[in-house]
């Protein structure tokens, strides 16, 4: 028996989140996700992976709290 897959719409109730990553901790990674995370959208549909305390240094680096 094969499952079909569900492909992933970016929106709706049975929406996959996507993952990401802030990368090289000296990088800027953090700044982006920080700025990123101001969205709306962005904030339903993905999920960060990282350390707290990087990604607030990163949001006061970028000017977003």
């Amino acid at each position: 028996m094969t499952q079909k897959r569900k492909r992933y719409s970016g929106s709706g109730a049975g929406a996959v989140p996507l993952a990401l990553t802030m990368g090289d901790p000296s990088g800027i990674g953090s700044e982006i996700i920080s700025l990123a995370l101001e969205k709306e959208d962005f904030r339903q549909r993905c999920m960060v992976v990282g350390d707290l305390d990087r990604l607030r240094i990163g949001a006061r680096k970028a000017g977003s709290d």
